[in-house]
C-alpha cells in the first residue's frame, strides 16, 4: 500500500482542460508569426513592383496585424521609403531610379502611380530624391540600370541587327537557327547553377561562347560570305555572347562576395540611417532593420528586371 503511494506521488496530475488551452495557444502563435512573415513579404513586393502603396492597401494586406505597420516603421527610419499627407507611401530607390531613367519624366512616372499627389508633395519627393544622391542606395540603383539595360539589349539584338536586304524566309530560318542557340546557353547555365558555380566559372562559360562566335564570324568574313544570311545568324551569336558576358560581369560586381558588394552597402546604409533615427542607445532592434531593408532590396532587384521585360514588350 505504501508502495502505491510512493508511486502516486511521481505521477503529475494534468488538468486536460488547462493543457489543451496551452496547446492551441501554442499553434495560434506559429500561426501567428508564419501569418506575420507572409504579411511581410507581401508589403515587400508591393512596394518593390509598383513603388507606390496606399494606407487602405496596406490595411488590406495586414488584415489587423500591426506587423506591417511596424515594418513600414522601420523602413522610414531606414529612409526606404517615405509617406506623403495623401496617404501614398512611395518606395525611395523606386523615386531614384525614375529620376535617373526617366529624367526630367520622373514627376509623370510617379504621378502616373499616385494621381493625387499634390505639388508641394511632389517638390518633398525631390528633397527625398537629392538626399540620398551619392549614398550607397544609388550605387544600388546604378547596378541594376546597368544589368537591365545591358539585359535590354540582348532582347533587342535581333531587331538592330536584322539586314536590310534579307529574304523573309531565309531571316526566319536564321532567326529560329539562332533561338535553338540561345536555349542551349540557357541550358549551359542552368547545367552550371545545378552543379553551384560560382561567378568565375560563368563568367569563363560566357566569355569561351564569345570567343568562339567571333572566330566563326572572322572565317566568315574572310571567306568574303559578310553578305550572305549566314552573316546574320553570326552576328547575332557575337552580339549576344558579348552582351550575356557584361551581364554576367555586371551581376558579379553586384552580388560577388566582397567588400564592395553594393547591395551590402546599400543595407549598411539604411541600417545606419535607422540608427541616427532612433539613437545609438535606442537601436536594440536593429537586427529587424537589417532583415527589412534585405527583404525590400531583394524584391526590388527582381521588380526592377521586371519592368524592363515589361518596356522591352512594348518597343518590340
Amino acid at each position: 500500500m505504501s508502495q502505491d503511494r510512493e508511486a502516486h506521488k511521481g505521477v503529475e496530475v494534468v488538468d486536460l482542460n488547462e493543457y489543451v488551452k496551452k496547446l492551441e495557444l501554442e499553434q495560434s502563435g506559429g500561426h501567428s508569426r508564419k501569418q506575420g512573415r507572409g504579411i511581410v513579404r507581401r508589403i515587400a513586393e508591393v512596394l518593390a513592383y509598383s513603388a507606390v502603396m496606399t494606407r487602405g492597401e496596406l490595411e488590406e494586406i495586414s488584415k489587423g496585424s500591426s506587423v506591417g505597420r511596424q515594418m513600414l516603421s522601420f523602413l522610414k527610419k531606414c529612409r526606404l521609403i517615405c509617406e506623403t499627407r495623401t496617404g501614398y507611401i512611395i518606395s525611395v530607390p523606386w523615386l531614384l531610379y525614375f529620376y535617373k531613367y526617366a529624367g526630367n519624366r520622373w514627376v509623370e512616372h510617379v504621378r502616373r502611380l499616385a494621381p493625387l499627389l499634390r505639388d508641394d508633395e511632389v517638390e518633398e519627393l525631390r528633397k527625398v530624391i537629392e538626399e540620398v544622391i551619392g549614398t550607397p542606395l544609388e550605387k544600388f540603383v546604378d547596378a541594376r540600370i546597368a544589368i537591365t539595360t545591358e539585359l535590354e539589349n540582348v532582347a533587342l539584338i535581333p531587331v538592330k541587327y536584322m539586314p536590310e536586304k534579307c529574304d523573309t524566309s531565309e531571316c526566319f530560318r536564321q532567326l529560329l537557327k539562332y533561338s535553338t542557340w540561345l536555349l542551349t546557353v540557357v541550358m549551359g547555365l542552368l547545367e552550371l547553377y545545378i552543379q553551384g558555380a560560382g561567378f568565375r566559372e560563368i563568367i569563363g562559360f560566357l566569355k569561351g561562347l564569345s570567343v568562339q562566335s567571333r572566330k566563326l564570324l572572322e572565317a566568315q568574313e574572310l571567306e568574303g560570305q559578310e553578305e550572305r544570311p549566314l552573316s546574320y545568324y553570326t552576328r547575332l551569336l557575337v552580339e549576344t555572347a558579348g552582351a550575356l558576358q557584361r551581364v554576367a560581369l555586371n551581376l558579379s560586381h553586384t552580388y560577388g562576395k566582397s567588400r564592395s558588394d553594393v547591395v551590402e552597402k546599400a543595407v549598411e546604409w539604411a541600417t545606419q540611417k535607422y540608427k541616427e533615427a532612433v539613437g545609438v542607445g535606442e537601436a536594440k532592434k536593429e537586427y529587424r532593420a537589417v532583415y527589412y531593408a534585405k527583404l525590400f532590396l531583394d524584391e526590388l532587384s527582381s521588380a526592377v528586371t521586371v519592368d524592363v521585360a515589361t518596356r522591352i514588350t512594348l518597343f518590340t
